[in-house]
């Protein structure tokens, strides 16, 4: 039996990263901000959002979306955007979303409410390719600087050094002796990593945890002169 559900064709492919780690970011969806076409839809494959158009509909908008909705935000099908036909250019204006509130919470929220637009020459394969890059939300660090028998060193200069000039300074916190915390601030791609620096010394080379309002170490320090 010939089977007579339409084919769908490839248009664009969009990946949204981690700005700092470039990593794929899980749950992440893009919504386009445009009037519903009939004939499109967003899928998810490894990660990335794919835009499909099913065969055999004219470049006209319905003003109406079909398809099954089945209540995620994911599963929102038939956008389009102003041209994405055979080689037209592209201009698609999409804002990005989550599946969890709790994901969302780890980038900044001007990053999520920003719009982006998507505008790729395509591949020799004719896909459109494009990457939407999310900023980290503000976060903190915290160190617990002892010594070679676990002693807690205090009245220490520490700091988070990244590249050029790029220093985020931690202070000692009231009440726990050789305890140290940063104010909440965006760990760029400049502190990917970041110099642990203790009284002008680098101490050690670190990573912020970005899924973590938080971000601890311990870190042992030799007994030396000026250690």
């Amino acid at each position: 039996m010939t089977s007579t559900a339409p084919k769908s064709r490839l248009v664009h492919v969009v990946r949204i990263r981690h700005a700092v780690t470039g990593s794929t970011i899980e749950g992440a969806r893009i919504e386009l901000l445009a009037d519903a076409w009939k004939g499109w839809r967003i899928d998810t494959k490894n990660g990335h959002q794919i835009l499909m158009r099913r065969e055999g509909f004219e470049d006209t908008p319905t003003g109406e979306s079909e398809g099954a909705a089945s209540g995620e935000p994911a599963s929102r099908p038939w956008y389009s955007n102003e041209k994405l036909f055979e080689n037209a250019p592209v201009s698609a204006r999409v804002k990005v979303h989550f599946l969890e509130t709790t994901v969302q919470n780890w980038f900044s929220t001007k990053s999520l409410k920003e719009v982006h637009v998507l505008s790729a020459e395509p591949q020799s394969s004719g896909i459109r390719q494009s990457e939407i890059a999310l900023v980290p939300a503000p976060m903190q660090l915290f160190l617990q600087l002892v010594d070679e028998d676990d002693q807690p060193l205090v009245n220490k200069g520490v700091e988070a050094r990244g590249t050029g000039k790029a220093t985020i300074s931690l202070t000692e916190v009231v009440d726990e002796p050789g305890a140290y915390i940063s104010e909440r601030a965006t760990w760029d791609e400049r502190y990917y990593p970041f110099a642990v620096v203790v009284e002008g010394k680098t101490a050690a080379y670190r990573r912020m945890d970005y899924f973590k309002p938080v971000t601890r170490f311990r870190l042992v320090r030799p007994k030396s002169p000026g250690g």
